[in-house]
C-alpha cells in the first residue's frame, strides 16, 4: 500500500496468489472513488509492492514471481494516469536471474520520474 504526500490517493496491491492487480483511489473529502480500473500486467502477483509519486498519478507496481524464460525473475511495470485512464510509464524492468524476484519492494521519487 503507498499514500500520496497530501494522503488522499491511496494505491494498493491485491496479488492474491495468482495474477494480482493494484488497484488506486482518491479521497473526495466523503468517500474513496477508484481512480481508472484495475492495473495488472501478467501473471506473477502483481502488487505485491506498490509505491506512488507525491501526486499521486505515477505508480509502480511489483510482480515478484513473474516468469519470462527464466524462473521467477520478477517485473515492475510502472502506468501515469492522463487524466482519464492508466497508461503504461516505459517499458517494464525484469530481473535477470533464476529467483530473483524482482519487485518485492518498491520506492519511486516524489515526482514519479
Amino acid at each position: 500500500m503507498a499514500l500520496s504526500a497530501t494522503g488522499h490517493t491511496l494505491a494498493m496491491g491485491a496479488p492474491d496468489g495468482g495474477a494480482g492487480i493494484i488497484q488506486v483511489f482518491h479521497f473526495d473529502g466523503m468517500v474513496w472513488n477508484q481512480v481508472g480500473g484495475d492495473l495488472s500486467a501478467g501473471g506473477g502477483r502483481m502488487g505485491s509492492a506498490v509505491a506512488l509519486s507525491a501526486d499521486g498519478v505515477v505508480v509502480a507496481g511489483g510482480e515478484e514471481l513473474h516468469s519470462s524464460t527464466i524462473a521467477n525473475v520478477g517485473r515492475v511495470t510502472v502506468w501515469r494516469f492522463d487524466g482519464q485512464q492508466w497508461a503504461r510509464l516505459g517499458g517494464d524492468v525484469e530481473g535477470r536471474d533464476d529467483y530473483e524476484f524482482l519487485g518485492t519492494a518498491l520506492a519511486i521519487s516524489a515526482d514519479g520520474l
